[in-house]
């Protein structure tokens, strides 16, 4: 079996007369020639043009997005019919509603003006009972 201090050191690999003279200057043309392929895309005007087209989609989606409704205007517009329909149906008695419900003194005072216009008749409904009670007498 061979030693390892047997066998004879040569240089078996030998570069071309004045190669690394030249390596850097190679590298450095080619290092240019492919960047020049970018330098397209380094140039200001895309900056502007990427941040430009950017603000266009955002102004795009902001424009055309639905616009959102408040509770209150959700609420309006229910008809009444399908409202009170649902009311009705529903467990939560009337109480539990007026405690669910935040009211100031204010939204009670039309709460109340409203339920005493609702009990006072209409004025055709006194003349007809007007009438009916002129016949009987």
């Amino acid at each position: 079996m061979k030693r390892l201090e047997d066998i004879p050191k040569k240089d078996i690999f030998e570069a071309p007369e004045g190669y690394f003279d030249r390596l850097p200057s190679v590298i450095q043309s080619r290092v240019t020639t492919e960047s020049s392929r970018w330098t397209l895309f380094a140039q200001p005007v895309w900056k502007y043009a990427l941040s430009l087209a950017f603000l266009a989609a955002g102004l795009y989606w902001f424009m055309l997005r639905p616009a959102t409704k408040s509770p209150e205007q959700m609420l309006a517009s229910v008809d009444t019919a399908s409202l009170i329909a649902y009311l009705n149906e529903s467990d939560m008695s009337t109480e539990e509603l007026m405690e669910s419900v935040p009211l100031d003194n204010k939204d009670v005072d039309e709460i109340h003006a409203g339920s005493l216009q609702n009990l006072l008749p209409d004025d055709s409904i006194l003349m007809e009972l007007e009438s009916d009670i002129e016949f009987e007498n």
